[in-house]
């Protein structure tokens, strides 16, 4: 009986472990190496309910050019919540001018509608010429 009642404390303590590893839960990554031209809205991910989602965001320009060598390009998450279509993290990045860093980085925390797309975008700031080589990197974990 009392091997019983041990085992039963241990596995009770055990569940109550894993349970509290299911969050956060990566849903999405995306990593785009390489990459020298605009893209458009593509879907990341479709959440399957309403929650709250961290996302990660990382751009850099790995070979600048363009005019001047001065690449610029800007990358975006769009995500839909109970206001309506927002604007995600959203970085933008310029490379060899003095001043500017080629690389950019954010995370924060947004809430998505289930059933409407996350979606994400890359464009070339054309006023400088995008010119130039880019990396774009998303990480998306769901936090509850």
């Amino acid at each position: 009986m009392r091997k019983l009642a041990v085992t039963v404390v241990v596995l009770l303590g055990l569940s109550i472990v894993a349970s509290t590893q299911d969050y956060p839960r990566f849903v999405a990554k995306l990593a785009l190496k390489n990459q020298t031209a605009d893209i458009p809205v593509t879907t990341l991910f479709t959440p399957k309910v309403d929650s709250f989602y961290r996302v990660s965001t990382y751009l850099v320009v790995a070979i600048p050019g363009g005019k001047d060598n001065d690449s610029r390009w800007l990358g975006q998450v769009l995500y839909t919540d109970d206001a309506g279509p927002e604007t995600g993290p959203g970085e933008s990045v310029t490379s060899l001018r003095q001043g500017f860093l080629p690389y950019g980085e954010s995370t924060t925390t947004i809430s998505a509608t289930a059933g409407i797309p996350v979606t994400y975008t890359v464009t070339g700031q054309q006023d400088s010429g995008a010119g130039g080589v880019y990396e774009f990197y998303v990480t998306v974990e769901r936090l509850q």
